[in-house]
Protein backbone atom coordinates (compact mmCIF):
# COMPACT_ATOMS: atom_id res chain seq x y z
CA UNK A 1 0.00 0.00 0.00
CA UNK A 2 1.12 3.47 -0.83
CA UNK A 3 1.75 6.44 1.60
CA UNK A 4 -0.91 8.95 2.18
CA UNK A 5 -0.71 12.12 0.26
CA UNK A 6 -3.08 14.78 0.47
CA UNK A 7 -4.86 16.44 -2.60
CA UNK A 8 -6.73 19.38 -3.38
CA UNK A 9 -10.50 18.72 -3.86
CA UNK A 10 -12.54 21.00 -6.38
CA UNK A 11 -16.13 21.66 -6.53
CA UNK A 12 -16.85 20.94 -10.57
CA UNK A 13 -19.27 21.95 -13.08
CA UNK A 14 -20.08 19.77 -15.91
CA UNK A 15 -21.92 20.76 -19.12
CA UNK A 16 -23.24 20.06 -22.60
CA UNK A 17 -20.87 22.35 -24.86
CA UNK A 18 -23.86 22.73 -27.15
CA UNK A 19 -26.51 23.23 -24.12
CA UNK A 20 -24.88 24.65 -21.17
CA UNK A 21 -28.46 24.38 -19.14
CA UNK A 22 -27.23 20.36 -18.72
CA UNK A 23 -24.88 20.94 -16.36
CA UNK A 24 -23.72 18.45 -13.53
CA UNK A 25 -22.29 19.47 -10.29
CA UNK A 26 -19.77 17.61 -8.41
CA UNK A 27 -16.36 17.60 -6.53
CA UNK A 28 -13.25 16.23 -7.76
CA UNK A 29 -9.81 15.29 -6.68
CA UNK A 30 -7.15 16.75 -8.53
CA UNK A 31 -4.59 14.40 -9.07
CA UNK A 32 -1.62 14.82 -11.66
CA UNK A 33 -2.14 12.01 -14.14
CA UNK A 34 -6.15 10.55 -14.60
CA UNK A 35 -4.44 7.51 -16.28
CA UNK A 36 -1.65 5.84 -17.87
CA UNK A 37 -3.86 3.62 -19.80
CA UNK A 38 -4.15 4.47 -23.27
CA UNK A 39 -7.42 5.65 -23.94
CA UNK A 40 -8.70 5.85 -27.15
CA UNK A 41 -10.46 8.88 -29.42
CA UNK A 42 -13.47 7.14 -31.21
CA UNK A 43 -11.98 6.73 -35.10
CA UNK A 44 -13.59 7.66 -38.27
CA UNK A 45 -14.90 4.19 -38.81
CA UNK A 46 -16.58 4.75 -35.64
CA UNK A 47 -17.71 8.09 -36.28
CA UNK A 48 -19.02 7.29 -39.82
CA UNK A 49 -21.16 4.43 -37.95
CA UNK A 50 -22.51 7.01 -35.34
CA UNK A 51 -23.46 9.51 -37.85
CA UNK A 52 -25.07 6.73 -40.37
CA UNK A 53 -27.61 5.80 -37.12
CA UNK A 54 -28.39 10.01 -36.53
CA UNK A 55 -26.15 9.63 -33.51
CA UNK A 56 -23.98 12.95 -32.90
CA UNK A 57 -21.33 11.82 -30.20
CA UNK A 58 -20.27 14.23 -27.18
CA UNK A 59 -16.74 14.45 -27.98
CA UNK A 60 -15.69 16.10 -30.94
CA UNK A 61 -12.61 13.61 -31.15
CA UNK A 62 -10.16 16.01 -31.30
CA UNK A 63 -7.66 15.31 -28.34
CA UNK A 64 -6.70 12.15 -26.50
CA UNK A 65 -6.04 13.87 -23.72
CA UNK A 66 -8.35 12.79 -20.48
CA UNK A 67 -9.61 15.28 -18.79
CA UNK A 68 -12.18 14.19 -16.68
CA UNK A 69 -12.67 11.01 -15.58
CA UNK A 70 -15.83 9.63 -14.21
CA UNK A 71 -16.40 7.06 -11.47
CA UNK A 72 -19.04 4.34 -11.46
CA UNK A 73 -20.40 6.09 -7.99
CA UNK A 74 -21.28 9.51 -9.96
CA UNK A 75 -21.19 7.66 -13.53
CA UNK A 76 -25.65 7.36 -13.67
CA UNK A 77 -25.67 10.68 -12.85
CA UNK A 78 -24.15 11.57 -16.41
CA UNK A 79 -26.01 8.33 -18.65
CA UNK A 80 -29.32 8.48 -19.84
CA UNK A 81 -31.49 5.81 -21.00
CA UNK A 82 -30.70 5.38 -24.82
CA UNK A 83 -28.38 2.77 -26.03
CA UNK A 84 -27.59 2.39 -29.55
CA UNK A 85 -25.90 -0.97 -30.62
CA UNK A 86 -23.18 0.58 -33.57
CA UNK A 87 -21.64 -2.91 -33.81
CA UNK A 88 -21.23 -6.20 -32.07
CA UNK A 89 -18.15 -4.61 -29.85
CA UNK A 90 -19.78 -0.94 -29.59
CA UNK A 91 -22.93 0.76 -28.26
CA UNK A 92 -23.32 4.28 -28.17
CA UNK A 93 -25.32 5.61 -24.66
CA UNK A 94 -26.49 8.75 -24.26
CA UNK A 95 -25.25 11.06 -21.97
CA UNK A 96 -26.08 14.95 -20.69
CA UNK A 97 -23.12 15.60 -22.80
CA UNK A 98 -24.53 13.93 -25.95
CA UNK A 99 -23.55 10.12 -26.39
CA UNK A 100 -20.32 8.60 -25.63
CA UNK A 101 -18.93 4.98 -27.06
CA UNK A 102 -18.35 2.02 -24.89
CA UNK A 103 -16.56 -0.69 -26.41
CA UNK A 104 -14.01 -1.59 -28.78
CA UNK A 105 -13.35 -1.75 -32.31
CA UNK A 106 -11.46 -4.90 -32.05
CA UNK A 107 -11.17 -7.83 -30.49
CA UNK A 108 -8.68 -8.31 -27.26
CA UNK A 109 -6.54 -10.15 -25.97
CA UNK A 110 -5.48 -8.81 -23.00
CA UNK A 111 -2.25 -10.54 -21.36
CA UNK A 112 -2.13 -7.62 -18.49
CA UNK A 113 -4.88 -5.97 -16.11
CA UNK A 114 -4.26 -2.69 -14.72
CA UNK A 115 -5.70 -1.70 -11.55
CA UNK A 116 -5.79 1.50 -9.67
CA UNK A 117 -7.60 2.68 -6.48
CA UNK A 118 -7.62 6.51 -4.40
CA UNK A 119 -9.56 6.31 -1.07
CA UNK A 120 -10.30 9.37 0.03
CA UNK A 121 -10.49 10.05 4.02
CA UNK A 122 -12.12 12.85 5.46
Amino acid sequence: MGKPQIYDVVQLSLLNRKDPSLKIQTSAVVIEDITVGEIEVPSERVRNMAFEKGIELADEGNSEEVNVLIGSDFLWEVLKDTNVRLSRLLVATDSIFGFVVQGSERESNCGEVHVNLLRVIN
